[in-house]
């Protein structure tokens, strides 16, 4: 049960979601002096949902979110034209909206930026249509609130984000192929001082609908609970997260190339309902700072991830493919 190159894109995928403030997914990189403009809107949904929509001159961003689940869908191609959203999103539903500004404010946008922007404040007009998988969401709505945000991308300061490769920083994976998408579960512990450390868990099931990605995902945090059960240089572990996981696993180093990933594990997704989380099929990887288990030897490198790829494979590495595409 060795780690391929494929892990590596799931971690970067989870980095994100842990690491990026809300609404940064819609943030594009320009050249210095450039306008950066994205549009935001939001809507209830139905079951205590959310709805987020966020666009780039390139990209469409919907989220359902409801407390640490949720589900997102990404399409390229579409995105922000003028003052008009446009979108398919297949089997979930349709964005056609048109925007009227009722106000707007100049200045400074963020705090870690000395360029300003201006934020136009109104009401999406047209139509928009989301019916989430198995019925776990619904929403339909002809005038929607939101915003329209120009932004001149010069003169901001990187702002700091944790990073997995810590030396205080314990995670585990695990990866599985499931049907035309790739099933993830990952354990991390974050030293937040000396004295608290919070444990978080986070499931998500990535796949393709056409040339729309879906990420369904659900997230459980066990605030200072210390760090996770891994043995020293990382061997084994075990985890239990809390509700709304259910059961717990363990990884094993049973030879020196050899591992095994067992227990009762499972969780319920939103829009797929519950998926079980361990078993034979699935590949792992074992992290203490920069010691690693998961590949025939552990390192101690620049960077614990480095580890997830086959050493054959490392300089060179294969493209990731979208799940069900051919080899």
């Amino acid at each position: 049960m060795k780690p391929t190159g494929r892990l590596l894109p799931l971690l970067c995928i989870l980095a994100v979601s842990l690491t990026l403030p809300a609404g940064a997914s819609a943030k594009q990189a320009h050249p210095s002096g450039f306008a950066n403009r994205s549009a935001e809107a939001k809507l209830k949904g139905s079951h205590g949902y959310r709805i987020t929509i966020q666009a780039t001159s390139n990209a469409i961003y919907v989220t359902a979110k409801k407390g640490l689940a949720s589900v997102s869908y990404i399409t390229f191609g579409g995105g922000l034209k003028g003052d008009r959203i446009n979108a398919r999103l297949p089997g979930v539903g349709r964005i056609f909206l048109r925007f009227h500004e009722r106000g707007r404010s100049h200045g400074r946008l963020r705090a870690n930026c000395a360029s300003g922007g201006s934020i136009r404040k109104g009401v999406f007009v047209g139509l928009v249509k989301i019916t989430g998988e198995r019925g776990y969401t619904s929403a339909e709505s002809r005038h929607v609130r939101g915003k329209i945000v120009r932004e001149r991308a010069g003169g901001c300061r990187r702002q700091p984000t944790a990073s997995a490769s810590s030396d205080s920083t314990e995670f585990l994976t695990a990866s599985s192929d499931r049907g035309r998408g790739i099933l993830t579960f990952a354990a991390f512990a974050f030293p937040l001082t000396k004295l608290e450390t919070d444990q978080i868990f986070v499931a998500s099931f990535l796949h393709a609908r056409g040339k729309m990605a879906v990420i369904n995902s659900q997230s459980a945090i066990r605030e200072d609970a210390g760090p996770l059960e891994i043995s020293t240089p990382p061997r084994s572990a075990t985890v239990d997260p809390p509700s709304p996981f259910s059961g717990s696993a363990s990884f094993q180093q049973e030879s020196a190339k050899n591992f095994s990933w067992t227990g009762d594990l499972a969780v319920e997704l939103p829009g797929l309902g519950e998926v079980t989380l361990a078993g034979p099929k699935f590949e792992t990887a074992l992290c203490l700072g920069r010691r690693c288990r998961g590949d025939e030897e552990s390192s101690e490198g620049a960077g614990s991830i480095a580890v997830l790829l086959p050493r054959a494979a490392a300089p060179t590495p294969s493209p990731w493919r979208w799940p069900g595409s051919p080899r």
